[in-house]
């Protein structure tokens, strides 16, 4: 009983380092080349995104200086408007509260 649980202990202090060690170089190489993560000065944010219902919502995003209003649905992403000169109407409509009754 006492060689089975050295033996164990052993195992254990040879495939903890092993799996450890395997899990950091996916984390670091593998999956690092997958999801890139830009910092510094970027041309494309979101503004705003606001929920309409379960599967649809709105996006205000902001590209180069000009602004795109976005229409999300269950399968599909639709351009409504864009221009510098929609802005005020799209943050308009993003800041509208839904009525109670559309709930």
């Amino acid at each position: 009983m006492n060689g089975d649980l050295i033996g164990a202990v052993v195992r254990l202090l040879v495939a903890l380092p092993l799996i450890l060690g395997i899990a950091y170089l996916v984390l670091k190489y593998g999956l690092a080349r997958r999801y890139v993560v830009t910092t510094g000065n970027r041309r494309m944010k979101l503004v705003e995104q606001l929920p309409l219902g379960p599967k649809t919502s709105l996006s205000l995003v902001s590209l180069g200086g000009k602004y795109y209003l976005l229409a999300h649905q269950d399968n599909s992403v639709s351009l409504e408007t864009r221009g510098s000169r929609y802005h005020r109407r799209a943050a308009w409509l993003l800041q509208r509260e839904v009525p109670a009754s559309a709930e």
